[in-house]
């Protein structure tokens, strides 16, 4: 009886035991796996990451699911886990989880565009560096555009600091001209022009505070105040120097050109540099009109030159006419601009009888030259056909070798008999204003060529003859033919 006790007791201590181990086991280890599970999460929340996606099995942390904005956080990470789950912390758990760095990069054009480009991990964070430039551009008076060159990508973690960006960007751009700034959260660069070290000292002090301890600032921020700039041209005896302070290479380089354009063979000096932040000038375009104005109709020495808030012109005229035109031009100037203008008009000089005898023989080698290249035209026709075109470049250079005869020449159109009267006269025009312009592209000035048309040429009568009237003739203009124009 006593044996068969012995043997139930057994039987029901082994039962225990194998239902001990079928239930109570998994109770314990879920409860360990509860446990090590709120560990991990504490642990995540002090680091200001996701919690919620923690997975534990078997004691194994096989998920994690947090945003590691970097690889220092991600090893510090590692370090408080292991105190946790110890061996049983993947190695590979973390490293696949750790993001790139957002960054991005803020430039201003020449043309102050704003450009912004780099890497941010959605649209949410394009829309917050967007709306952050564009309204820092509006606030400083001068509207901006704002180009767009953002890249958008997952694999990057969100923009840490946006508090401290907001801060600093609307003061940055307020003060420097053709900035850059460089960011992530591992740098920030910036770049740019200023007008006083007061400006420089600001932005140092500004970005120490906002980022301390994040970030160290570097700068290559250069105090250069804005540059009034100048452009004057001074003819003496045979020299022209052009001198003064240009906005850029392209302005320069046209201001020679038009300069190099009137200057007649005097011998140019270019005394020209560039500023490096111009300020912007009232100017622009007017030496376009102002410069041939003077430069051809003028005699002797001659000045002209533009300062921010004034101008100088001492030249002197040979003729009324050219004093009135440029009187009209300096009419344009803003109100606000002061002149100091000394031009006169002084009558010729009567030539002495030998000069005067030499010029008069000039002119008439260069009537003889010019006679015998009359340009002839087809039947009803005013197109410069491709044979006569050579006698028009010839023509051109005779007249600009002739530098001494500096009379006017008439371009004169004439039409053969058949036909209507007053369509001959306006056929002889069209003529007359091909060769015309087909001479001042051949370098000579247009003001010295003026246009008659003389309709029908009665002197050729035969059929065979009529040719000879479709034609035009190059020839110096009479005093005569300038009164009755006047």
């Amino acid at each position: 009886m006593s044996y068969m006790k012995a043997l139930a007791g057994i039987f029901l201590f082994i039962t225990l035991s194998i239902l001990c181990t079928v239930f109570a086991k998994p109770l314990y280890k879920s409860q360990i796996e509860a446990d090590l599970g709120e560990k991990v999460r504490g642990i995540l929340l002090k680091h200001d990451l996701d919690p919620s996606a923690v997975k534990i099995e078997n004691h194994h942390l096989v998920h994690l699911g947090a945003q590691i904005p970097n690889r220092s956080a991600g090893e510090e990470l590692r370090r408080e886990l292991e105190g946790v789950i110890g061996l049983y912390l993947g190695n590979d758990l973390i490293s696949p989880l750790i993001l790139k760095p957002p960054h991005f990069h803020l430039a201003e054009q020449s043309d102050q565009t704003l450009v912004l480009k780099g890497l941010v991990r959605d649209e949410s964070e394009r829309e917050f560096l967007l709306s952050l430039v564009g309204s820092s551009a509006q606030q400083e008076g001068v509207p901006k555009q704002v180009e767009d060159l953002l890249r958008l990508s997952g694999n990057v973690a969100r923009i840490p600091g946006r508090k401290e960006l907001s801060a600093f960007t609307p003061v940055f751009l307020a003060a420097a001209e053709r900035g850059n700034l460089s960011w992530s959260p591992m740098e920030f660069q910036m770049s740019g022009l200023l007008d006083n070290e007061e400006q420089r000292e600001k932005l140092l002090s500004l970005s120490a505070e906002v980022f301390a301890g994040r970030v160290e600032p570097t700068n290559e921020l250069v105090v250069q105040p804005l540059q009034d700039l100048n452009f004057g041209v001074e003819r003496n005896r045979q020299r022209i120097i052009v001198s003064g302070l240009l906005p850029d290479k392209e302005t320069q380089e046209h201001l020679l050109k038009l300069t190099r354009r009137e200057s007649r063979g005097a011998y140019l000096i270019d005394k020209t540099s560039l500023a490096v932040r111009p300020h912007q000038s009232w100017w622009a375009g007017s030496p376009e009109k102002l410069f041939p104005a003077i430069l051809s109709t003028t005699r002797g020495q001659a000045r002209i030159h533009y300062y921010r808030d004034r101008f100088i012109a001492e030249a002197t005229f040979d003729e009324r006419a050219d004093y009135d035109v440029v009187q009209d031009l300096l009419m344009g100037f803003p109100q606000q601009v002061q002149r100091s203008v000394n031009l006169r008009v002084v009558r010729k000089a009567t030539a002495a009888p030998s000069v005067r005898r030499n010029n008069e023989f000039k002119a008439e080698v260069l009537i003889l030259r010019l006679r015998n290249l009359a340009v002839y035209f087809d039947s009803s026709s005013a197109v410069i056909k491709e044979s006569e075109r050579g006698k028009i470049v010839e023509a051109a250079q005779i007249i600009l070798e002739s530098r001494d005869v500096t009379q006017g020449l008439t371009v004169g159109g004439y039409a053969d008999l058949r036909g209507n009267a007053s369509y001959n006269r306006s056929l002889s025009l069209r003529r007359a204003e091909a060769v015309r312009s087909q001479l001042i592209a051949e370098g000579v000035p247009e003001e010295r060529l003026s246009v008659q048309h003389f309709g029908e040429d009665s002197s050729q009568r035969a059929k065979k003859d009529l040719w000879k009237s479709r034609r035009v003739e190059i020839s110096l203009t009479q005093e005569t033919d300038k009164e009755e124009e006047e």
